[in-house]
Order: C-alpha cells, then sequence, then structure tokens
C-alpha cells in the first residue's frame, strides 16, 4: 500500500524541552546541578522562561538561554534533593506537547573509597569511608602494599617516583580523561621511577628509553589505574606537585565516572498533563511548507486472482481418456463377435 505525507498548516516557530541531565560534582566539592537542554525551532521564536518546581518547592533556575539568539541552549538549576520535580517552559510556542515535563531524580550519591595511604587525606567531597569487606569500593593503596586478593576489585594503585630526573616519553595512548589537563613537559622533566606492573596491566604513558609505564590501566568489571602516588611536600616544585595531583585526580574520576545517572523524562500535555512519548520529535513546527501530495499515485491495489491448480484437470482428463478408450474396446470387441 502506498503511503504518503502532506503536510498542512503554516509553519509556526516553536520550543521545548529536549533532555535532562543530573551532574553530582562529587570528586569536585562543588553543588550537583541540574542541566536542561531546550531547543528552537523558527527564527520568530521569541523569549520564554522555565519553572522549576522540586520535591519541595519552586527551584530558581540558575542561568537561562535567550532562545532568540543561536543555539545551543542549556538552562541551569540546581538540585532539590530526591523525588518528583517538574520543569514548565512559557510560552512554548506551536506545539505544547513538549513545554512540559516530570522526572525523578535520586538521591545523590557518594563514592565509597577503600583509603590506605596514610600520608594524604581522604577528599571529604562527595566519598566515604569503605569497609574493607565491600569489595565494590574503590581501593586505593599504595602499590606496594598489594595483597593479591586486593587486585580483583576496583583499584587506584600508586607509586612513589617523582623527581628522579629528567625522561622522555616515549609511546603514549591518547586518553580523554586520564591525561586531562595533564602537562607532558613537566612530566619528562620530574620523570617519575616506573615499577612493574602488575598482570592485566597495560601503559597509558610509557618511558621510552625503557618501555616501562608511568601510567597505566587495566579496563573490564573491575577497572584499575596505577600513577605515581601525589607529593604534597612544602618543598616540592609547584609544578609538580600540580602535575601530581592532577594525574592522581584523573585516575580516581576515571575509576569513579559512573556517578551522573540518566534520568528518564516524561512529557506532559494538556489540563489533564496527559503523557507524550518523545514528544521532542514532533517539536519541529517551522518546518517550510512542501508541496501539495500528488493523490493520483495512489494505485488501488487489487486482490491478485488466486489461479487454480493445474494437475486435478490433467488427473480428469486422463481418467475420461481411460474411460473412453475402455469403452472403445469394449465396442470393438462386440462387433467382431458379430462378424
Amino acid at each position: 500500500a502506498a503511503l504518503i505525507w502532506a503536510q498542512i498548516g503554516d509553519p509556526l516557530p516553536n520550543v521545548g524541552i529536549a533532555a535532562i541531565s543530573l551532574t553530582q560534582g562529587l570528586l569536585g566539592g562543588g553543588q550537583a546541578d541540574l542541566a536542561i537542554e531546550l531547543y528552537r525551532y523558527g527564527q520568530e521564536a521569541g523569549e520564554a522562561s522555565l519553572s522549576i518546581e522540586g520535591p519541595n518547592g519552586s527551584i530558581n533556575t540558575t542561568s537561562m538561554p535567550d532562545l532568540r539568539l543561536d543555539g545551543p541552549w542549556i538552562a541551569g538549576a540546581g538540585y532539590a534533593g530526591p523525588g518528583r520535580y517538574r520543569a514548565r517552559l512559557t510560552p512554548g510556542g506551536a506545539y505544547e506537547g513538549d513545554d512540559v515535563i516530570e522526572f525523578d531524580l535520586p538521591e545523590r550519591s557518594s563514592i565509597a573509597l577503600d583509603w590506605r595511604i596514610f600520608s594524604m587525606p581522604m577528599p571529604a567531597n562527595g566519598t566515604r569511608q569503605a569497609l574493607e569487606s565491600d569489595r565494590n569500593a574503590i581501593l586505593v593503596a599504595p602499590l606496594q602494599s598489594l595483597r593479591p586478593a586486593d587486585m580483583n576489585r576496583p583499584l587506584l594503585a600508586v607509586y612513589d617516583g617523582w623527581d628522579r630526573g629528567d625522561g622522555l616519553i616515549g609511546a603514549f595512548v591518547e586518553h580523554p580523561m586520564l591525561l586531562r589537563a595533564v602537562n607532558f613537559d613537566v612530566m619528562e622533566a620530574a620523570a617519575p621511577s616506573p615499577p612493574e606492573l602488575p598482570s592485566g596491566f597495560t601503559h597509558i604513558v610509557a618511558e621510552d628509553r625503557t618501555g616501562r609505564a608511568w601510567i597505566a590501566i587495566r579496563s573490564g568489571e573491575s577497572p584499575g589505574v596505577i600513577v605515581p602516588a601525589p607529593i604534597l611536600g612544602p618543598q616540592t616544585d609547584p609544578s609538580v606537585r600540580n602535575l601530581s595531583l592532577t594525574v592522581f585526580f584523573n585516575a580516581l574520576r576515571w575509576l569513579a565516572s559512573e556517578d551522573n545517572p540518566a534520568i528518564q523524562v516524561q512529557w506532559r500535555q494538556g489540563p489533564a498533563g496527559a503523557p507524550v512519548i518523545a514528544a521532542y520529535k514532533e517539536g519541529d513546527t517551522a518546518r517550510p511548507l512542501s508541496e501539495a501530495a500528488d493523490l493520483s499515485r495512489i494505485v488501488p491495489v487489487h486482490a491478485a486472482t488466486e489461479m487454480s491448480p493445474w494437475w486435478p484437470w490433467a488427473l480428469l482428463a486422463a481418467l475420461l481418456l481411460l474411460c473412453l478408450e475402455r469403452a472403445v474396446g469394449v465396442e470393438w470387441r462386440r462387433r467382431e463377435g458379430r462378424q
């Protein structure tokens, strides 16, 4: 059957809500933040405002983009605890199905750490001290102190080695999180002493002369990272101290990278709040009109005539011939008997 889409009505501007994301900001020590992604269709879309109701009442937006300017358009708001939230965009434009959303936010989580680096305090923001029996907690410990049982859990192992002297970076693997803001010039000047790697770890940054890893990683169900230990002494070169902390916290953030949950959104429409599925897919009401559909292209489809099988007719013809042959034979013998 033929299907022809026909667009009706004049193009009209529209703005709507596309998605929600929650950044918990645990290791950074900041507040959890909501990011509300908006969209606009049509240059005539005017200024709009966003109101948010949380589990304890109204929530002020921390930022609101001007939808009259070019995007992307991301509005910001604070996290007000676990529970049901409702956001409304007004005025919303031609399509009202994408103006109101409801979503549930979980309780702000914390990162469970089995912290065994006694020369450095555990980060106070977004973390909690885990029991040694919690095998899902991230173990943070000196590499030389690890036991065989420690190798089968999420792991951040550190080794002493900064300020060994000039070195040269050899092979390295691009990694957007582990190498974020890492200064390779300072790393070569400080030249960590590379350790022997446990089984299952591969290099991210290796020394050129020996090929041994300065930063190593293990992926899979029990991820792990091995990095030089942070150095915090007052006599330490500030650039080396900053690099050591950057490398360490990059590794810790990567191991705890699942802290931002996916948020499921339900769009609502009308006074009764009828649910709308994937309303953002219907938001482009400003699309220019297309040419009118050619209805002559719709040709009736007739049911095909069912063909009768040929073999029953052939069998019937064979039976008739057989009967005719018998009849002729009988008549022929009867006439011979008279003669």
